[in-house]
């Protein structure tokens, strides 16, 4: 569930390109004093530089997630292949016991 979460801030990331073609359509359709236009292009701006920047630090924060978690599950796998690896040296010493009687 980890990566699709990873996946789901990768797609909202993209989100920037709609939310600057949402200023463009602003800009071209404007109809507001020039000061006002200034302004009110500014603050737009701003915005989704926050609103970026926000999804990026969202987006950095799960993928440090599932680094995480891929660290763990690496872990409790190395562990799972060191207990199979000692049962089979078992099996190996009893064969050859066996073999040797």
């Amino acid at each position: 569930m980890i990566v699709h979460d990873l996946e789901d801030k990768i797609m909202k990331v993209w989100n920037t390109s709609d939310d600057l073609d949402t200023v463009l359509h602003f800009i071209d359709d404007a109809e507001v004093d020039p000061i006002d236009f200034k302004d009110q292009l500014m603050n737009l701006i701003i915005g989704i530089q926050g609103l970026h920047e926000r999804r990026s630090k969202m987006l950095f924060e799960e993928f440090e997630k599932v680094l995480k978690s891929n660290k763990e599950s690496e872990a409790e796998l190395m562990d799972e292949v060191a207990e199979v690896e000692k049962e089979m040296a078992k099996i190996r010493t009893d064969r050859f016991r066996v073999n040797n009687l």
